[in-house]
């Protein structure tokens, strides 16, 4: 099978989002179960206390379901009206700014439990 090699530097900037984005899925997966855990942590097993604590591994697939299930599509946006700008926000905004910010808010609410 013959390697692929980028000819132009549109191609070569387009595959590197590209592998940043898989990155950056790869860590949001990470950090969603992470954050799921532990507000399982802080909110679940304080109130059902015969309930163990979730470890991240199975909170990682938890999270990725809720994900699938709920998921909703971002209006479709024609490539040509998009900036790399804002595809590049949008790729660090998606996986790591949203649970961050869940984060913060659990955090301060597991402060009235």
């Amino acid at each position: 099978m013959k390697e692929y090699v980028p000819n132009t530097r549109e191609e070569l900037i387009a595959l590197s989002v590209s592998a940043v984005k898989g990155m950056l899925l790869a860590i949001g997966m990470i950090f969603n179960g992470y954050v799921i855990a532990l507000f399982w942590g802080w909110f679940v097993v304080p109130v059902l206390t015969n309930i163990p604590s979730l470890p991240l591994v199975p909170a990682i697939g938890i999270a990725t379901l809720i994900r699938c299930l709920t998921y909703q599509s971002p209006l479709a946006v024609k490539w040509e009206e998009c900036t790399w700008g804002r595809a590049i926000a949008r790729v660090i905004v998606e996986p790591i700014l949203y649970p961050a910010m869940a984060l913060f808010f659990g955090w301060i609410i597991h402060f009235f439990m």
